[in-house]
């Protein structure tokens, strides 16, 4: 007899729990106790004896709950579960109070408020579980949802008394869909009681750790049986069963989920140090990260910095992104447009009146009136200006010069306007939000950007002359300015090493940088070679929040800077603790970086390979675009190829393939006109006086966004050679050396090729792991890349069929000898912030010598 009731009670405890509580709320209510008494003691008693069930028939012991969780399930139970709703009650009370007697009306219309009870109390079941079943299906299929959500399925136990475990975002969900429609309808109070004491107790039964065997109940309730696979690790196992009382939608939209041959194997979330007390929790779905790993909780500032950035990038997607799509969708016209604005903006100027700018109507008269220029034919223009203060170049005086090496030997001093700086900052804004579409969660952050100085130095005319990177990063606008990890003052720093040292100490003492900018990706190598000589140094500074002990760096540099450098001992001790002997990583340091935009292509992509095996697994990586000093050329919309569009709203484009350009040909093409996959030199017309400016650069069209081309920077004009006629293209070689590195499994931070032409063959210079630098390694690099080239240039491998074309010849280089190079260049005038490789010369230009560095 007694193993039969044994065997009866686990089919029996639920119904029987529920008439109990269901026939004591109606002898409370014939006895005149008040309805909210006649409410809550019948589910305190439904607790009651759920409590002693879970004791006494536990379906799991494993399960029973750790004195620490019930603190925090009672928090959520009092705060969440009977605060919060009786707060939103008086609230929507207040509200219909306030709202006009005939729209009252109306809404309580729609309910059958002559009913009977029992049957008002059906009806609202089935209504308000096919509101929650959206919500909750909703809630584990979209991820701002599921991110609050979440906190109901982090316990790793069922039993009754976390069943309140919501966070109040969600709760508030769920009384919007659950509670508010009844109460506007205006439903009696005896009606939400009954359907409250059901609501109650068969939660604390979903929720319950008692063996428990519901049958074909399990078509009707949603039962502990079906919401235990709900609360399953397993996705596909918790994505079902979202019925909150009932069953019925689940079987009716194809969620219902129950497997009769196994039971459920964990619960909880992928992230088993996901934060389990009640504060944490209220924190937790402002981290998406904390959801699938361990990672810290964002502060109020990281949270608040992070929506206002959903709003700021709102606003470019409503009105500057939506205004390039148009152009986008009709570049020609588009592109018609700016040339004609750009010509009468500067047509009251001594450069428009020696070319006829006003007789210019259309393209074919521009292109008669004005050849192709180069910087020295607008020096004279660009002098005039800033000696006369009169508009030779430009109507609009320049307010700054942005600097670069020139051709001559003497830099260019490109002018620029405030028009201009409106135009970059579009363009800014716009890749931006291209960045945001791409990786949201570089936003969460703090901002590493690598830039040029706003100002390197003066003119004659008193004018300042720099960089327009470093321009715009000095006049970021204050949310910006609040995300970046660098105070502009540091870009003043001539000294390279103790510029990367002091950024160093800025960046080391702080741990959450998501997000890293800058041109190329060797720069943030060179970061890791600086740290890891000068880890001491940096983890003192970050210690003792002081600069002071830098080698070199002025005292001024050191006053002006350490207001905004602050202490980090728990930083320092974390640098300290990595091991002096292994190779110092981004992902050690800061594993939070998210997103990496830097350029991708030409001789940096072989940087940015070395780079990638030092950042953190989560990191994506972004083509910056086509950059130079003359004009920010492109914005990146397709990550995975790294194209842009070119920023056809700001300047006027003309393009022409290189093999016409070196025959003398002069058929130029517009950006509706381009082929896709062909090669093309870049002609630009600015609004700061750049006409028909020959940039000398080669692009590659790469796919169509709308109507418009996307380009891709492929070299530097200079970057062919020919001994024999091979005519041996900069990307081809580096095609070569990527593919055979790759291939091999060795990474070159620096490559270097030049062309011999006494001894008829290439020297490549390779600097990368030493460990790997062997005389094997060598020969088995010199083959596969020479064999490569011949497979990519059809004329190298003839001349190499043919012997007129030696073997190529590989030498390793030493640690250090390409950022010796790049210092060498930089003495020579080239600019920081746009050092740009040319990875193959002739030998008998080549000013550098890299037999010191040889191994």
């Amino acid at each position: 007899m007694r193993s039969l009731a044994a065997s009866a009670l686990p089919w029996l405890v639920y119904p029987a729990t529920i008439a109990v509580v269901v026939v004591l709320h109606f002898l409370m209510l014939q006895a005149a106790q008040p309805l909210w008494l006649a409410g809550y003691l019948p589910v305190v008693i439904g607790g009651v004896l759920v409590t002693l069930l879970e004791w006494r028939m536990p379906e799991r012991t494993e399960w029973w709950p750790a004195d620490r969780d019930i603190g925090t399930d009672a928090l959520f139970m009092v705060l969440v579960q009977i605060v919060l709703p009786k707060l939103l009650g008086i609230i929507v009370v207040l509200a219909v109070l306030d709202t006009s007697q005939a729209h009252t009306t109306e809404l309580w219309s729609l309910w059958p408020h002559q009913w009977p009870v029992g049957w008002q109390m059906v009806l609202m079941v089935l209504v308000a579980d096919f509101f929650r079943y959206w919500l909750h299906r909703a809630a584990h299929e979209t991820e701002l949802l599921w991110r609050f959500h979440a906190v109901h399925h982090s316990p790793q136990r069922l039993y009754w008394f976390n069943v309140g475990r919501f966070h109040p975002i969600d709760k508030l969900l769920q009384f919007m869909l659950d509670s508010l429609p009844f109460i506007l309808m205006g439903v009696s109070g005896e009606v939400v009681t009954l359907y409250f004491v059901f609501y109650a107790v068969n939660g604390f039964f979903q929720h319950c750790n008692i063996r428990l065997r519901f049958g074909w109940l399990n078509y009707l309730i949603s039962s502990a049986e079906l919401h235990r696979w709900h609360h399953s690790r397993k996705v596909k196992e918790s994505n079902t069963n979202y019925g909150n009382n009932i069953i019925l939608w689940d079987l009716l939209f194809g969620t219902f989920f129950h497997p009769r041959d196994r039971v459920v194997a964990e619960l909880g979330l992928i992230n088993r140090s996901y934060p389990m007390n009640f504060w944490q929790q209220l924190r937790a779905p402002f981290t998406p990260d904390v959801l699938y790993r361990d990672v810290p909780l964002q502060g109020l500032r990281r949270v608040i910095g992070r929506w206002l950035a959903w709003l700021v990038m709102r606003w470019v997607a409503a009105v500057e992104y939506s205004r390039f799509r148009r152009a986008t969708r009709n570049p020609q016209a588009t592109q018609l447009y700016v040339l004609q604005d750009i010509l009468h903006a500067n047509s009251d100027t001594a450069f428009s009146a020696d070319h006829g700018f006003e007789r210019i109507t259309d393209y074919a008269g521009f292109i008669a009136a004005l050849p192709v220029q180069d910087y020295e034919d607008l020096r004279p223009y660009i002098l005039r200006q800033e000696t006369t203060q009169t508009p030779a170049l430009t109507r609009e005086a320049p307010f700054m010069y942005a600097v670069t090496s020139g051709t001559t030997g003497e830099p260019k001093f490109l002018p620029i306007l405030e028009e201009t700086i409106a135009d970059y900052r579009r363009v800014q804004r716009l890749q931006a939000y291209m960045h945001y579409r791409y990786c949201p969660m570089a936003f969460t952050g703090k901002l590493l950007v690598i830039s040029g100085a706003a100002v390197e130095g003066y003119r004659p005319s008193g004018l300042p002359y720099g960089t327009v990177s470093g321009q715009l990063y000095a006049n970021r606008p204050g949310l910006m300015r609040a995300s970046t990890v660098l105070p502009p003052a540091i870009y003043e720093i001539h000294e390279p090493l103790v510029k990367y040292q002091v950024m160093l100490c800025f960046a080391v003492a702080e741990p959450q940088i998501t997000y890293l900018i800058g041109a190329n990706p060797s720069s943030f190598l060179r970061l890791l070679e600086v740290l890891s000589q000068s880890r001491d140094l940096i983890a003192d500074c970050v210690e003792h929040g002081t600069l002071a002990g830098i080698p070199g760096l002025a005292a001024d540099m050191v006053l002006q800077l350490e207001p905004h450098f602050r202490a980090a001992p728990e930083r320092a001790t974390k640098l300290r603790a990595l091991s002096a002997t292994s190779e110092v990583s981004y992902a050690e340091i800061w594993p939070e970086i998210r997103l990496l935009a830097v350029w991708t292509g030409g001789s940096c992509g072989i940087a940015l390979d070395a780079l990638k095996r030092r950042m953190p697994a989560v990191t994506k990586y972004m083509e910056l675009g086509y950059l130079a000093s003359e004009l920010h050329g492109s914005i990146t919309v397709e990550p995975r190829s790294g194209a842009g569009v070119p920023t056809l709203q700001q300047h006027f484009f003309e393009f022409i393939e290189p093999a016409h350009w070196e025959a003398g040909q002069r058929n130029f093409h517009l950006l509706h006109e381009l082929q896709d996959g062909v090669d093309y030199y870049v002609v630009v017309t600015s609004r700061s006086g750049l006409y028909r400016y020959f940039m000398n650069d080669i692009v590659r069209v790469n796919g169509f966004f709308d109507a418009t081309p996307m380009i891709r920077f492929l070299q530097k004009g200079r970057g062919v050679t020919s001994i024999t006629g091979e005519k041996l293209y900069e990307s081809q070689l580096l095609q070569a050396v990527a593919e055979a590195a790759k291939e091999i499994g060795f990474a070159a931070v620096f490559t270097m090729a030049l062309a011999d032409e006494d001894a008829a063959h290439y020297r490549l210079y390779l600097e990368g792991e030493p460990t790997l630098a062997s005389a094997s390694m060598r020969a088995l690099l010199e083959s596969q890349i020479d064999i490569r080239l011949g497979q990519i240039n059809i004329e190298y491998g003839a001349k190499r069929a043919s012997g007129r074309l030696a073997p190529l010849q590989l030498y390793w280089l030493k640690s250090g000898a390409g950022e010796a190079y790049q210092y060498h260049c930089l003495a020579s005038g080239q600019r920081e912030g746009q050092f740009k490789t040319v990875t193959l010369q002739y030998k008998n230009r080549f000013n550098f010598s890299f037999e010191p560095f040889l191994i």
